[in-house]
């Protein structure tokens, strides 16, 4: 039996699942709206490919929802591990097809802001552990209830994300504030409340909650299209300690 149509245009609020496999710390939730209903979260020693799609089936099942019910998808896009994006992406482009619903992609690193960000104001720099000496990161702001972005996701060295950034303080949230702890501190006017716990946090709950915004056009933007953002070449994932 076919899906029923929706009609985007009635203002509805839509039933999301999102799926952050971009690090070891794979979070799945579900979102109606800004509301997270329930979320499955793992930071175990096995594969997404092994582990993805029987979270998935759980928290449906915990929720008492069956995968037609959901009106739409999201997933993050990366920067991360290659492998887990690439799994991350390709789960949910497969059933987002197979239920005939939309699918939308989120940027780690914008996700990881807004979990930040949803608590507090100011500057938001996430830092994320590329390897070979390297970070992912970006600028953000948050402020009056949301996060806007100052540039876009890239990655280089730690000292020269630094060097670019507003002399007011900073909040680095991600494992590589944990990496380069000592390196972030340094900073002038560094303060210990900008390091939140140097890990990546489960963030299959914004994924979601961005997602929706997306699809229900709260947001503003267009929706990016399913495609992974590496940052890098394929080819160069030896030495990432993103892990997959």
């Amino acid at each position: 039996m076919a899906p029923a149509a929706i009609d985007w245009d009635a203002g509805l609020i839509m039933l999301v699942l999102g799926v952050d496999s971009s690090t070891m710390a794979e979070g799945i939730a579900l979102a109606e709206g800004d509301r997270v209903l329930g979320e499955v979260n793992s930071h175990l020693p096995a594969t997404h490919s092994e582990r993805l799609l029987p979270a998935i089936r759980a928290l449906l099942e915990r929720l008492s929802l069956r995968i037609g019910q959901v009106d739409g998808f999201a997933v993050t896009l990366g920067p991360g591990s290659f492998t887990g994006v690439r799994i991350g992406i390709a789960t949910v482009r497969g059933l987002a097809l197979s239920c005939g619903r939309p699918a939308v992609g989120i940027s780690t690193l914008e996700a990881l802001a807004w979990w930040v960000g949803g608590t507090r104001r100011g500057w938001i720099c996430p830092f994320m552990n590329a390897g070979r000496g390297e970070v992912y990161g970006a600028l953000f702001r948050s402020a009056e209830g949301t996060v806007r972005r100052f540039s876009e996701d890239r990655v280089c060295p730690p000292e020269l994300l630094l060097e670019e950034l507003p002399a007011d303080p900073v909040c680095f949230p991600g494992e590589g504030a944990g990496s380069y702890r000592n390196l972030l501190e340094e900073r002038p006017g560094a303060r210990p409340e900008d390091l939140p716990l140097g890990y990546h946090p489960f963030l299959g709950g914004w994924t979601a909650v961005l997602g929706g915004r997306l699809l229900e056009g709260r947001d503003g933007r267009e929706a990016p299209s399913l495609r992974p953002n590496y940052l890098r070449n394929p080819d160069a994932q030896t030495g990432s300690t993103a892990g997959c």
